[in-house]
C-alpha cells in the first residue's frame, strides 16, 4: 500500500473486506490495528479517531484498548489547576515569597524583599532584606509579633521551593506545616505571586509620576503595602485592614507619595532667630507611630541632608515634585472647539522649557582695589605647628618694581644685605 493516501484506502475499504487480502489484514489486524489507525492518520485525537469511525472514514475500533506510546510522550500537557477552598480564620495559611527588583539597592542598601499575606484576611506585611538568606529570620520576627497580637498561631507557611525557608528542624519545633509548591510551579502559590506582581506595578508608577530616581523603590514599596492593606479585596468588598484589625481604616491623612513638603524641625534643634523648617521629599509612612517619613534634600546645621526623618508637623506641596512643579494631569474629553488646546496650554505653563538659558544676575557694586602699601613682607616658616626652626622675611618693595636687569640684580644685592 505504498503510495497510496489514508483517504483511498479509506473509501476502498468495502473492496478489501470483500478481497480478503492482505492489505485488509493488515488495516484491520486485532493485535496492532489500533496503532496502526493511529499512526495511519497522524497521530490525532482520539475523539477526531471516533467521529471518523461514525463516518464511515476508517474502521470502528474500541476506546478501552492502550493509548498510543508515542502521543503520550509527545502530546503530554499540564494539568489543570482546580480551584481551592480559603481558610476561615486568621493565621490559618500564610502565602510568602521573596522577590528581586534586579534595580539599585535602596536607601537602607536593601536589594530584596519578602511578603507575608494571611489567606484569610488578605493583610500583607512586607521587609526589606540585604540578602536572601534573611527570610526565615525576618519570618521568625513575623511570626512573634503576629502571633501576640491575634491571639493565635500560624497552622501552616506556603512557598516555593526556594531554599531560603530550608529549615526542616525549626519548623518541626514550632508545629508549623511548611507547605511547597511543586517544581517549577508558581501557579500553586499564586496569592504571592500575584501581591509581588502588584506591588512591583505600584512601586514603578509612584516612581514615574514622583520623577524620583530607583533608589526610593525600598520607601515606595513599603507605601504600596500600607497602602493595599486599606483599599477593598475585590472578593468580599472587604479591606484587609478591617479584617486584621476589626476596625475600618482611617484614610484622611494620606497624602501624594514624593511630593514635596515643609517641615518643621525638631524642638531642641529650633534656634530662636533662623529658620524652623526644612525642605524634604515625603517618602511614605512611620510604621506603629502616628508620623509621615521624610528625606532631607537641603543642607541644615540641625539635621544632615540625604537623611530620613520621621515627623508629623509638616506642610505638603502634592503639587510640586523634585524641584519642579507638577503639572496636573488634565484629560480632554469633550468635543466643543478648543478643549484640547486649554489642556496643552494648562500643561506648557507648568513645565519650564529648557531651551532658554538662565541669565545670571551680575552685582553692580563698584570693586576697590586693595592696597598692602610701598613694602609687603612675606614669612616662610620651617617647622611643625608646635615648634618654628626657621622662620626667614623677605620684603618687596611693591611701589618700586624693578624695570631693568641692573634694577633687579640691585633690588637682590639690598635684600642679601650687601652693598653694591
Amino acid at each position: 500500500m505504498a503510495g497510496v493516501s489514508v483517504r483511498e484506502m479509506t473509501t476502498k475499504f468495502g473492496k478489501l473486506e470483500k478481497s480478503g487480502g492482505v492489505e485488509f489484514r493488515r488495516w484491520y489486524d486485532h493485535n496492532r490495528g489500533m496503532i496502526w489507525l493511529v499512526t495511519g492518520v497522524g497521530h490525532v485525537h482520539y475523539a477526531r479517531m471516533l467521529e471518523m469511525s461514525k463516518e464511515g472514514l476508517i474502521p470502528g475500533f474500541d476506546m478501552n484498548v492502550e493509548k498510543c506510546r508515542t502521543c503520550m510522550l509527545t502530546k503530554i500537557t499540564r494539568k489543570k489547576f482546580d480551584s481551592i477552598v480559603r481558610v476561615s480564620e486568621v493565621l490559618g495559611l500564610i502565602h510568602s515569597d521573596l522577590c528581586d527588583l534586579h534595580a539599585t539597592p535602596s536607601l537602607g542598601n536593601k536589594k530584596y524583599f519578602v511578603t507575608f499575606i494571611d489567606d484569610y484576611s488578605r493583610y500583607c506585611s512586607v521587609y526589606l532584606l540585604h540578602s536572601k538568606d534573611e527570610a526565615l529570620e525576618k519570618f521568625k520576627v513575623y511570626k512573634t509579633e503576629v502571633e501576640l497580637q491575634q491571639s493565635n498561631l500560624i497552622k501552616k507557611l506556603r512557598t516555593d521551593r526556594g531554599g531560603e525557608y530550608y529549615d526542616p528542624a525549626y519548623f518541626q519545633s514550632v508545629g508549623i506545616i511548611h507547605e511547597v509548591t511543586a517544581p517549577y510551579t508558581p501557579q500553586q502559590n499564586g496569592v504571592s505571586e500575584r501581591k509581588n506582581r502588584v506591588l512591583k506595578e505600584m512601586v514603578n508608577s509612584m516612581l514615574s509620576y514622583s520623577g524620583l530616581s530607583d533608589g526610593f523603590w525600598g520607601e515606595g514599596m513599603l507605601t504600596a503595602c500600607y497602602l493595599l492593606n486599606r483599599v477593598p479585596n475585590k472578593r468580599n468588598k472587604i479591606t484587609p485592614y478591617e479584617l486584621w484589625y476589626k476596625k475600618k481604616p482611617n484614610l484622611n491623612y494620606l497624602r501624594v507619595w514624593g511630593c514635596r513638603a515643609v517641615v518643621r524641625l525638631p524642638q531642641p534643634k529650633i534656634r530662636t532667630l533662623g529658620e524652623r523648617g526644612i525642605d524634604c521629599i515625603f517618602i511614605g509612612y512611620a510604621e506603629h507611630s502616628k508620623a509621615y517619613r521624610f528625606y532631607v534634600i537641603e543642607p541644615n546645621d540641625s539635621i544632615a541632608v540625604h537623611t530620613v526623618i520621621e515627623s508629623r508637623d509638616a506642610i505638603f506641596d502634592e503639587n510640586r515634585f523634585t524641584s519642579i512643579p507638577r503639572p496636573k494631569d488634565l484629560v480632554s474629553f469633550g468635543t466643543g472647539q478648543g478643549d484640547g488646546t486649554n489642556v496643552r496650554s494648562n500643561i506648557s505653563a507648568c513645565v519650564p522649557t529648557t531651551s532658554e538659558s538662565p541669565v545670571l544676575r551680575r552685582s553692580k557694586r563698584g570693586r576697590i582695589e586693595k592696597s598692602f602699601g610701598p613694602e609687603f613682607q612675606i614669612y616662610l616658616v620651617e617647622g611643625s605647628r608646635d615648634e618654628i626652626v626657621l622662620q626667614y622675611s623677605y620684603c618687596y618693595l611693591v611701589g618700586d618694581e624693578p624695570r631693568t636687569f641692573s634694577e633687579a640684580m640691585a633690588s637682590l644685592m639690598l635684600l642679601s644685605g650687601k652693598k653694591l
